[in-house]
């Protein structure tokens, strides 16, 4: 499905490794079972190994940083509320607590803020809600590990930067936000942005009006500064 994600990395506490008992059910009784939550391991090559913890107890982040969006964005342009819109979709973003294992190391552990492609519809909006959700950890980090990673029992590394500084974005009227591409990413037609899939279906001419942005905003952008409301509010 594509997309990207924000990984905020950090040390595990043991305790969260122990198999828990789930609440039980009506049903348990009658089953004879007693269910439990434990970690899920996934071998990976070369003897390494993926192990996916539950990440039910940290679903307070997600509104969290909705509440974060509405407080710096409280006017979306047309372009933001074009993310926002993304970002009220169903299971956008979601959640994961995993770490990764390589064979006679100890595990690398990371809480995944996942942002979905939406089958290759959505990858720019998917960049940009990530962008954003990178602000929002590198602003908010303290408080939401003292009240939040903290309980839980994962400590975030410190001074992580969460690949803030990686993309940059233009908001271009109807079009929305388009991703400034790299010199080395570009394909041959030379365009210096790129669109969500979506935004190409549904606009008359949409692929005339990026080239057209290409030509006329490429230089602009190639300053390393991203124009999106959220880093350039005016």
């Amino acid at each position: 499905m594509g997309g990207t994600a924000l990984l905020i990395y950090g040390v595990l506490a043991p305790a969260r490794l122990t198999a828990r008992p789930l609440p039980r059910t009506l049903l348990d009784p009658m089953l004879g079972r007693t269910r439990q939550v434990a970690p899920r391991v996934v071998p990976l090559g070369s003897g390494g190994e993926l192990i996916d913890l539950d990440a039910t107890e940290l679903k307070p982040l997600i509104p969290r940083f909705h509440a974060f969006l509405s407080r710096r964005l409280p006017e979306p342009n047309t372009a933001s509320a074009q993310t926002l819109e993304y970002l009220g979709i169903r299971d956008i973003p979601r959640l994961y607590l995993r770490g990764n294992r390589e064979a006679g190391k100890a595990a690398e552990w990371f809480t995944q803020v996942g942002f979905s492609g939406c089958a290759g519809m959505a990858e720019v909006s998917a960049l940009v809600a990530c962008h954003w959700a990178a602000a929002w950890a590198q602003e908010e980090m303290p408080v939401l590990e003292r009240e939040i990673f903290g309980p839980f029992g994962f400590t975030p590394t410190p001074d992580q930067s969460f690949g803030l500084a990686d993309e940059r974005f233009l908001p271009v009227a109807e079009l929305g936000y388009l991703r400034y591409v790299p010199a080395d990413e570009r394909e041959a037609d030379g365009l210096v942005f790129e669109v969500d899939h979506a935004v190409v279906e549904a606009i008359e001419n949409a692929e005339e009006r990026l080239a057209d942005a290409s030509a006329r905003h490429g230089s602009l952008m190639a300053d390393s500064r991203c124009r999106c409301q959220l880093c350039a509010p005016a």
